[in-house]
């Protein structure tokens, strides 16, 4: 192979004949003398926690915004309920 710098990066140039015959990467592992890959474990992924709840106001989320209208604070506030998902604003 022959590498050739040119501004930012390199240049390489391979030729056919000095490819013999791809191996696999045991293979060279073996040859090599280094031990042998070691099987990774598939990740399992996480089941999502839901927020369902059996009976109505059993759970209830309650969430505030703050807003600045005309420079004076105004508030909302918001009550979600878990089991029906019914929303209450004021």
């Amino acid at each position: 192979m022959e590498a050739e710098a040119h501004g930012r990066g390199a240049r390489v140039e391979t030729r056919t004949a000095e490819i013999t015959r791809v191996e696999r990467q045991a293979r060279i592992f073996r040859d090599l003398g280094m031990p042998r890959l070691q099987r990774t474990r598939k990740r399992v992924p996480r089941q999502m926690k839901l927020f369902e709840k059996a009976e109505p106001g059993e759970s209830v989320q309650v969430d505030v915004k703050f807003v600045k209208i005309a420079g004076r604070w105004a508030f909302q506030y918001t009550a979600l309920d878990d089991c029906t998902r019914r929303r209450l604003l004021s």
